[in-house]
């Protein structure tokens, strides 16, 4: 269902017998700024995900909070490129030790013919 700059969707799972809710706000205070909530059932405080994201043509910044227990993982993710080069980087921290649990990066570049990428992880 699409209300105005809103979207939400209910989905059903046969394999897992599971339900998934959706919630996208779109352009929520500026544009290219969208936020997304999931909540799944059975299960869903360890299902749930917030989801924050800021888009444009040349970057794409991203926050995300997997679960609702008392503490959930954080994911922050930063993408920067143009038609032809990028670097991005994403980290994956727990919130109970303050600590990343891993930490990707990466280096790509592509023309009309090949693209190529270094990833580090």
């Amino acid at each position: 269902m699409v209300d105005g700059c809103s979207k939400h969707g209910i989905m059903y799972t046969t394999s897992n017998n599971q339900i998934t809710a959706v919630t996208l706000l779109i352009d929520l205070a500026v544009q290219g700024l969208t936020a997304t909530v999931q909540a799944s059932a059975p299960g869903g405080r360890k299902d749930a995900k917030l989801t924050l994201q800021y888009a444009n043509e040349i970057a794409n910044i991203s926050a995300k909070v997997c679960g609702t227990q008392s503490h959930p993982e954080v994911e922050l993710s930063l993408g920067v490129g143009s038609s032809c080069m990028s670097i991005c980087g994403i980290t994956l921290l727990d919130s109970h030790t303050k600590c990343a649990i891993s930490t990707k990066a990466g280096i790509g570049y592509q023309n009309e013919n090949w693209s190529t990428a270094v990833l580090y992880g």
